[in-house]
């Protein structure tokens, strides 16, 4: 009881611009009066201290129409797109090339980017 307490103090102490609702709050929220009520006290929340909500893991259409319903505006996850692959990761050489004062990969003070230079990881 006391961790649950001392999360939601630290919200408030916070003020944060938005809040994301956890995967395994979202999942099967369609289907569970509990984690919808608690769903709707947190837009009640969020409306209140003009904070955002994003609903995290959004996988079906009954999740995603649940979740407008009670009024929760922004989600992400396997319905609205597929993972993509990772950052690409930059080569030693590259890195050192755009660090260097007045090297090949600065432009008047400003870092240009080496795209040549990077590859997948």
């Amino acid at each position: 009881m006391g961790a649950g307490y001392s999360g939601l103090r630290q919200v408030t102490a916070v003020h944060p611009s938005y809040l994301k609702l956890d995967r395994a709050l979202v999942s099967g929220i369609d289907q569970d009066g509990e984690r919808a009520a608690l769903v709707e006290a947190l837009v009640a929340y969020a409306n209140r201290v003009d904070c955002l909500l994003v609903a995290e893991g959004v996988e079906t259409v009954a999740e995603l129409e649940t979740l407008l319903e009670l009024g929760v505006p922004l989600g992400q996850g396997y319905l609205f797109s597929k993972p993509s692959a990772p950052w690409p990761q930059v080569a030693g050489e590259a890195v050192a090339a755009l660090s260097a004062p007045n090297g090949a990969g600065a432009a008047n003070g400003r870092v240009a980017p080496a795209r040549s230079r990077l590859r997948a990881a």
